[in-house]
Order: structure tokens, then C-alpha cells, then sequence
């Protein structure tokens, strides 16, 4: 057991080490400045310049901030957490937290849903001892209906075997996933974040499909693990709805987005094991037409400047 707990720990150390560094990162002076004014973040600003020059505190050359008002963004505990919440949920920012919220409920449906679900398909994959090239569902209609054979007066123990190639498989899809996030960091200013977005949702819902029809497993292997890179739109969209909440709420808005994304996990993995053993090819289907379908709300993505501007107007700032 001991290997095993070294392990666990491995995982921990770097979440652990983040979260030790983080107590001694100041606050995002940008935060208070909306949220407790420019006192407040005046010191903040004073601690970074002193930090990025080598230099003090008090060779900070800024003595005042200047700023229009901001009382009505103002708020703290629970009473101003619920006017935060009212006001995500009144426009122009409702119709922003529907489209976000029910696209990163898609991506979450794919990417999370569907990984839970992969190392078990392919496992069955690997393990077929069928000589003909057949699908993923019928590899996984055949490993069913062979458990039906077992009876219950077997003596036989429950046993799970595991094929070995599933492991150097699965670091591949970490490997894959690593270099999509390369990529978009690359070609997200270039094409656009919205684009981009709806391209890889696209292929990914096409590639959903796509893995449920195809009778070559080394072909529907790598179409499972092009759709699983639909997680990697996540952090897109994130991008995309950031720049329509202001200061104060977009940490709110953030939580909640992922929130309803992390739902949809729970829900696309509780879907899909329910119905991969008699409907395969029809939840397949299902999940990369919702995918790639969802990609339609971003027509209907308002501009960020005009919500904007008729925030400021309200006294919230950005």
C-alpha cells in the first residue's frame, strides 16, 4: 500500500503547493478597486510596484486614484452576495449567463460525461476476441450479453481484468489534450475566440458520432479522444463570458458557470451509463448533436462593448 499512498500524495503535492503560494499573492487590485474603491487598492498597486522594481513602498510615485463612482457596486456578505446574484440574472446579463451557462453545460456533457466512461470502452476494446472489425457498440453489446450468461449460482468471484494498453493509451489522451491547449493558445488571437469555440465543439460533436459507426478500433479510439478535447473549449468560453461581467461579479459568475458545467458531467455520466448497454449508437448520437448543435446560441452572443457600456452607465466598472 505504501506505493499507492506515494502516489496519492504526488497528486496532492502540486494543489497543496498552489494553495500555500496563494497566501502570499496579493488580491487582484482591479477586485477592490470595484469592490472597496481606490483606498483600499491603492496599497495593493504600491506592493506589486515595489515587488517589480526591487524598489519600497514608499517610492510608489502614485498618491491618489481617480475614479468615477462606484457605490452601487459596492457590497459585501450574504445581502450583497444576493444582489450580486439578481443581478447576473437581470439584463443585459441574463441572456449572457443563459448562453454561457448552457454551453459550458454542453462541454462538461461531452468532455467529463463521456471520460468517465472511455478507460471502460476501451478496455472492452482491447479485450474483444471478436475477428472481425465491428464497432464500439457492438463491442459493448457482445461484453453485455456475455455477462448475462454468468448465472447467479456461479462460484466464480468477481473478477475485472484490465488490459495493459489502456495506461499508455490513456497518458496519449493527457499527451493530446496538452497539445490542444498549445494550439489554442496559438490560434486564439488569430481566429477568434468565438470561432474558434464553435470549431472545436463542431469536429468534437462530429467526432462523437463519428466513434459510435466506425468498425476500426484503432479509427474509433482516436475519434473518443478527439471528442474528449471538447473539455479544452471550456477554458474558450470562459474567455468569451469574462469579458461581459464586471469586476465585481465575474468571480460569481465564474463559480456558477462551472457550477452548471459540472452538472452537466453528473448528468452526461449518468446518462450514458444508463443507456451504452441498449441504446449505444442513439446516445452517441445524441451527445455530439447536442455538442456540436449548442454552438448555435453564439449567434445570439451580445457585443461585450455594448453590455458594457450600459453597465458603466449603472456605475458598475470594469
Amino acid at each position: 500500500m505504501v506505493p499507492w499512498r506515494v502516489f496519492i500524495w504526488s497528486w496532492c503535492a502540486p494543489g497543496l503547493a498552489a494553495a500555500l503560494a496563494l497566501l502570499w499573492l496579493p488580491e487582484s487590485p482591479r477586485y477592490i478597486l470595484a469592490s472597496s474603491g481606490p483606498e483600499k487598492a491603492l496599497p495593493i498597486l504600491a506592493k506589486m510596484f515595489a515587488y517589480n522594481k526591487n524598489s519600497k513602498i514608499s517610492n510608489y510615485p502614485v498618491e491618489r486614484i481617480v475614479t468615477g463612482s462606484i457605490e452601487s457596486s459596492k457590497s459585501s456578505g450574504f445581502v450583497g452576495a444576493l444582489k450580486n446574484i439578481t443581478l447576473l440574472f437581470r439584463p443585459p446579463l441574463l441572456r449572457c449567463v443563459l448562453i454561457s451557462h448552457t454551453l459550458m453545460f454542453a462541454v462538461f456533457m461531452l468532455s467529463s460525461g463521456l471520460y468517465v466512461w472511455v478507460p471502460d470502452i476501451l478496455n472492452s476494446m482491447l479485450r474483444s476476441t471478436s475477428s472481425e472489425s465491428i464497432t464500439i457498440c457492438q463491442v459493448i453489446k457482445d461484453k453485455f450479453e456475455a455477462a448475462k450468461n454468468v448465472t447467479l449460482l456461479s462460484q466464480v468471484g468477481c473478477k475485472s481484468e484490465v488490459a495493459v494498453r489502456v495506461f499508455p493509451i490513456s497518458m496519449g489522451m493527457g499527451a493530446v489534450f496538452a497539445v490542444t491547449y498549445l494550439a489554442i493558445g496559438v490560434f486564439i488571437g488569430k481566429v477568434g475566440k468565438k470561432t474558434l469555440y464553435s470549431c472545436i465543439m463542431v469536429v468534437c460533436g462530429v467526432a462523437t458520432v463519428g466513434a459510435a459507426f466506425v468498425p476500426q478500433g484503432g479509427a474509433a479510439t482516436a475519434l473518443l479522444i478527439l471528442a474528449l478535447c471538447s473539455g479544452c473549449a471550456a477554458s474558450i468560453l470562459a474567455a468569451i463570458a469574462v469579458d461581459v461581467f464586471p469586476t465585481c461579479l465575474r468571480a460569481m459568475a465564474m463559480c456558477v458557470m462551472y457550477m452548471v458545467g459540472r452538472t452537466g458531467a453528473a448528468v452526461g455520466s449518468n446518462l450514458l451509463g444508463a443507456t451504452l448497454n441498449l441504446h449505444c449508437e442513439q446516445a452517441f448520437c445524441i451527445f455530439g448533436a447536442f455538442t456540436a448543435g449548442s454552438t448555435l446560441l453564439i449567434i445570439f452572443w451580445p457585443k461585450p462593448e455594448k453590455v458594457r457600456e450600459e453597465l458603466e452607465q449603472r456605475g458598475l466598472i470594469y
